[in-house]
């Protein structure tokens, strides 16, 4: 039960990512930013599908989490040599750690990638950004 509730709920992330993606997802970015982005988002959900709660702690804790040190020993997110800085945090296409915020909506966290720039910029029409949201 728990296993296909946890398959049929990575299926809707994928499908919601596929069919609504945001003006920003499109907008100057390489395919790598966004996938990166769609990952961390997807991973985040299960994780929490199975946990009944986000991962906590700093940045580096959350992404050590994803990666397989959490109560169930489970990975929840793969990321290749530059995908990862020394610190163990999951990185953009760039090379920039990416921005999480679970605050405005506590059942869906907000996943944001700084885009070429490196700089995080609010929503709008001159952001390089990646997001995970729409506004």
């Amino acid at each position: 039960m728990k296993l296909s509730r946890t398959l049929l709920l990575m299926v809707a992330v994928a499908a919601l990512g596929a069919i609504l993606p945001s003006r920003a997802f499109r907008r100057r970015q390489p395919d790598s930013a966004s996938v990166v982005v769609t990952k961390m988002l997807s991973a985040l959900v299960v994780y929490q599908t199975n946990h009944g709660a986000f991962p906590s702690g700093n940045y580096a804790e959350v992404c050590r989490a994803l990666f397989g040190v959490n109560p169930n020993k489970q990975k929840y997110f793969e990321a290749g040599p530059k995908g990862v800085n020394a610190a163990g945090e999951i990185v953009d296409f760039w090379g920039t750690p990416l921005r999480l915020d679970f605050s405005p909506h506590p059942h869906a966290p907000r996943v944001q990638s700084a885009g070429k720039n490196r700089v995080f910029e609010p929503m709008g029409k001159d952001s390089d950004d990646v997001y995970s949201w729409q506004e």
